[in-house]
């Protein structure tokens, strides 16, 4: 058999997607490469091109490229431009078998970076968690009468993790108040931020994806109203010294944020130059019931909070000594069907030493580098 012979032999393998048959074929018309009037069209060029494309679809067929098939397409392709340097094909050729290698490679770096809690950020926003029965039943709900104001209305209160607490208050907000702070949000809504770990600046990121608005206490009075409703059912103090303003957020479908602390982590952080101390505590309603999606999961805690009007969840970020809490990381599940509408207060540390005093151990550094 001649190379015009093995070639066709090839092709027809090449057709039937056999490409392994295919490339010896190709391979042994090389081997055998003698042009006559018959190949006057077949070209070594030509041959290699197939094996490079047979070495290509090899890689795709076993759907990896760790194999090396592809990165052989491309050494293949190589050697054509070599010896052609303004052969088209092969050029077209070149940039399309880079473009793959640098996808997978990028795929294969995100895959090795991804830490271990993000697989249980995925599984959370799946509903799917692993509490024991044990830990279910040490789960309760009560009505909290401490304070006067409390006594009066008590605080329907559900216990969602022990430790770190989570707690969930029912029916803090009228869909009156809801609206109010709505229309008074909406026109402020801006792309949201995030805080570097790193610098401590303000920044954009992929994984936040939302927007947010800000709404200072004296501005109005429901957003006053509601402020002192948290400090009354919390016992913190959410004056102006000591707490942030109301941050309003709307996630449209596909909005989410992924795993983070609401407390700073970085001693240069922008939230602490606001000079209140660190963020004791989170304190965050739902404005809006979610068709699908949008849960606040703990991923230490295995909670699931699913979203519902009306409602608030409440959690200390820092411990009694003034540590960060890293079994506080949470995140905001993507909306897949519906709009999420959330407020929420941040609660600093200073004004709150005879509301939450220290512990008398030191139950942590003051900054913790812990990633889980």
């Amino acid at each position: 058999m001649e190379t015009e012979d093995c070639f066709q032999v090839g092709l027809i393998a090449y057709h039937d997607k056999d490409y392994s048959r295919a490339k010896e074929w190709m391979i042994e018309g090389l081997r055998k490469f003698q042009p006559t009037i018959y190949s006057s069209y077949l070209t070594k060029t030509v041959l290699k091109e197939f094996i490079a494309w047979c070495e290509y679809e090899t890689s795709q067929r076993f759907n990896s490229t760790k194999t090396g098939f592809a990165y052989k397409a491309l050494s293949i392709t190589n050697e054509i431009l070599e010896k052609e340097p303004d052969n088209k094909n092969a050029k077209e050729n070149k940039a399309f078998f880079q473009l793959v290698i640098e996808k997978h490679e990028v795929k294969q770096a995100q895959t090795k970076k991804r830490p271990p809690y993000m697989d249980i950020y995925s599984s959370l926003c799946r509903g799917q968690t692993n509490k024991t029965a044990e830990e279910l039943a040490l789960l309760t709900c009560y009505y909290d009468r401490s304070t006067p104001k409390l006594f009066i209305k008590p605080a329907k209160i559900e216990v969602l993790n022990l430790k770190p607490r989570i707690v969930k208050y029912s029916n803090i907000i009228t869909d009156e108040e809801i609206k109010v702070v709505k229309t008074l949000a909406t026109p402020r809504l801006r792309r949201a931020t995030i805080n570097n770990l790193a610098t401590g600046k303000l920044e954009f990121a992929k994984y936040r994806v939302s927007k947010t608005g800000w709404l200072e206490d004296y501005e109005n009075e429901v957003v006053d109203r509601i402020s002192k409703r948290i400090s009354s059912l919390t016992g913190l103090s959410t004056i102006l010294e000591s707490a942030e303003a109301m941050q309003v957020a709307n996630y449209g479908i596909g909005g989410h944020y992924e795993p983070h602390w609401d407390h700073a982590i970085n001693p240069k952080a922008s939230i602490l130059r606001i000079h209140k101390g660190n963020r004791l505590a989170t304190f965050l309603i739902y404005m809006s019931d979610v068709e699908s999606g949008g849960y606040t999961v703990f991923m230490r805690a295995n909670a699931i909070v699913k979203p519902s009007k009306g409602d608030a969840v409440f959690w200390y970020n820092l411990r009694r000594s003034g540590a960060g809490d890293s079994s506080t990381r949470h995140a905001a599940c993507p909306v897949i069907v519906g709009s999420k509408w959330v407020s929420n207060k941040w609660i600093h540390s200073h004004g709150q030493e005879f509301r939450r005093p220290c512990g008398l151990q030191n139950d942590g550094l003051a900054w913790e580098t812990t990633v889980y």
